[in-house]
């Protein structure tokens, strides 16, 4: 029903209305869960920072930080993500089966092993569980950053004394 106005030429739309929808109801139930979850979010996250132009968004499993579907932690059941936390590397990955029960959705696999070992544990976790094959190069991105700002906490780097080739008079 719409909304009387004092004129009686234009009619005011209520805010919801069924005749311009955002989706329509066929279409989504056609969606998969993680994209209606993604057109629900996408301009109303608490995770979304805009800063300057750009979109930014600060969910746990978003291994680029940035605000689109493709790298959305929240709207993927299977997603990726490697943090730094206590000067250790670790490799968290979604559980699809568990996405009902969010404490147990979650598998953590410390990366150890010195560069090639933590390189091969990323692609093999992302390939052997059937993850997204787009996420790898993000992911290895991500762990070379991460693994030498935690090497430059776990030994502080001394700088050097800069040679000069002045000869002194």
């Amino acid at each position: 029903m719409f909304l009387r106005s004092k004129f009686w030429r234009i009619r005011a739309e209520p805010l919801f209305c069924l005749r311009h929808p955002i989706i329509s109801i066929e279409e989504a139930e056609k969606m998969s869960s993680d994209t209606l979850t993604w057109l629900l979010t996408k301009n109303t996250s608490s995770f979304l920072v805009k800063r300057n132009g750009n979109e930014f968004a600060r969910e746990k499993f978003n291994l680029l930080n940035r605000n689109c579907r493709k790298y959305s932690g929240l709207a993927s059941s299977k997603a990726v993500d490697i943090s730094l936390a206590d000067k250790k590397v670790t490799l968290t990955t979604k559980i699809a089966k568990a996405t009902k029960k969010p404490a147990k959705a979650e598998n953590a696999v410390p990366l150890r092993k010195g560069a090639r070992g933590g390189a091969n544990t990323i692609r093999a976790n992302i390939s052997r569980n059937y993850y997204r094959r787009d996420l790898k190069k993000a992911a290895l991105a991500k762990w070379s950053r991460l693994s030498t700002v935690a090497k430059v906490e776990k030994g502080v780097l001394q700088k050097k004394a800069i040679r000069s080739r002045r000869v002194k008079a």
